[in-house]
């Protein structure tokens, strides 16, 4: 089974990654998925042009989630990538599993606010409706 996992380091990476970790055996493939929203980045150097920033973004984000995945102990591949001007995370990340030919899509629930995120979070939402394959919902809290 060729596991994609969507990770922010930032927002439950640990939590979804270990809740991976416990799921898959050494017959499965593993690919971490983080699409960066650049705009919504806070920019510490303002020097930079918007390239260069999106760069340090999409690296910054590789550097912590290969950390995680080392405190881990998670052998898996990792992409990283900004999404398109316009893009929202959720066609995002279903694109890139997508073009990785994933076999099942796993995100962490983290029940946003309002009703659009009563049931589920945002992301783990339009994932349910975009996906190109069957969603695995990792809900906050729950033992793995």
């Amino acid at each position: 089974m060729h596991y994609v996992v969507a990770c922010d380091p930032q927002r439950g990476g640990r939590e979804v990654l270990e809740a991976v970790s416990g799921l898959v055996d050494a017959n499965d493939q593993v690919t971490v998925v983080h699409v960066v929203n650049p705009l919504g980045e806070p920019w510490d150097d303002r020097e930079r042009d918007l390239p260069e920033a999106i760069t340090a973004a999409v690296e910054r984000e590789r550097r912590a989630l290969l950390e995680l995945l080392d405190e881990i102990g998670l052998t898996s591949e990792l992409v990283v990538e900004a999404n398109g001007v316009g893009e929202e995370t959720a066609p995002a990340v279903a694109r890139v599993a997508r073009r990785l030919g994933a076999g099942t899509l796993v995100v962490l629930s983290k029940r946003a606010s309002g009703l659009r995120g009563m049931l589920l979070g945002s992301v783990a939402q339009g994932l349910l409706a975009l996906s190109p394959c069957p969603v695995l919902v990792v809900r906050p809290g729950t033992e793995h």
